[in-house]
């Protein structure tokens, strides 16, 4: 994420980009095999692209395209650095001046949205920001190749709770209450993953070692209940991965072990938290098919942090978790 928002920020960028493109951002593992008008088309334009028919390593059509409304392919890439970027998008824009039918209707879609990827919030549900970076190493510099976007790799996802479910995070008696481990188990899957440098593969339910999250009522006054959080998780893949430009295969053990730690207030009047702070700090070990660990295996140090999310005082609280499928709410 930091290495493309620093791309798109770069004001050259910005300068191309305003008045003459429609910026759309997109998640490609759904679009791609979305069964609807959207998937069609993101289809149909991918496949003229940089990734166009490829299944080997994976078959990810990740990246950025420019394309025309009726789907004419103009440019398309898959690069950070606005340096790489902009010859990309002047060259969209040479190809879409050059076009004599320049007033393009886009391709008609019938039928619904495919089922396993509507993506509305739960109403009155819990909904957090997770952020994920890699925390200091003293006495470890950052090696020459990697630039300096990865001195502030971080990325963002969201995490969702059904009203219920973040009523089940209150102690219902007494003091004290441990996570249903359904719920604790969904936070650890999908949501302390190492995808600060990029994405990543979630935990599968048997790579899931660890994960025990407890809930301690420390005040209460008015409607506000004041919580506290602790928790420990750990989780292990073994396995291989390829690396997508040398094509040379990796055998690999990915590990991450944290501890949680946070904070919450709970109001009784409204069914709902209004504030949730918790922190996963611990180590990571490996890498992935596309986390761009290759170089930097570790053992390093790593956190998450998850707060409230507060639509819509921040462009993007809508977005839902890269993990949504038909398993997420499913308790695994």
């Amino acid at each position: 994420m930091a290495a493309r928002a620093a791309a798109f920020s770069d004001p050259e960028v910005k300068a191309v980009l305003e008045g003459h493109f429609v910026p759309i951002a997109e998640n490609c593992s759904y679009l791609q095999r979305q069964q609807d008008a959207e998937g069609d088309l993101f289809r149909l334009i991918a496949e003229q692209g940089h990734y166009g028919g490829r299944f080997q390593p994976t078959d990810t059509r990740q990246g950025m395209y420019v394309c025309a409304p009726d789907g004419a392919l103009l440019a398309s890439c898959n690069v950070h650095g606005a340096d790489r970027l902009l010859p990309v998008l002047r060259g969209a824009l040479e190809r879409w001046g050059a076009r004599g039918d320049r007033v393009a209707a886009p391709p008609t879609g019938e039928g619904a949205t495919d089922a396993r990827f509507l993506r509305n919030a739960p109403e009155d549900g819990l909904v957090l920001r997770v952020w994920a970076r890699d925390l200091p190493r003293e006495g470890v510099p950052v090696s020459p190749g990697d630039g300096q976007w990865r001195r502030r790799a971080f990325n963002l996802d969201h995490a969702w709770f059904r009203r219920e479910e973040a009523a089940a995070l209150l102690p219902a008696a007494g003091t004290a209450a441990v996570w249903p481990q359904s719920l604790a188990r969904r936070l650890v899957r999908y949501h302390l993953i190492d995808n600060v440098r990029g994405e990543t593969p979630m935990w599968r339910p048997e790579e899931v070692q660890v994960a025990t999250v407890r809930t301690r009522m420390t005040n209460a006054a008015g409607d506000r209940v004041e919580l506290s959080f602790e928790g420990e998780a750990a989780m292990v893949h073994r396995g291989a991965w390829v690396d997508d430009f040398s094509r040379e295969r990796h055998e690999s053990e990915h590990r991450i072990e944290v501890r949680l730690d946070g904070s919450a207030e709970w109001s009784t009047d409204l069914g709902r938290f209004v504030r949730f702070d918790l922190a996963a700090t611990g180590t990571r070990w490996g890498a992935t098919q596309y986390n761009s660990r290759g170089g930097d295996p570790g053992p390093a140090p790593i956190g998450f942090a998850l707060e409230l999310a507060a639509a819509p005082t921040m462009a993007g609280d809508t977005t839902p978790p890269q993990g949504i499928g038909a398993d997420y709410f499913g308790g695994r």
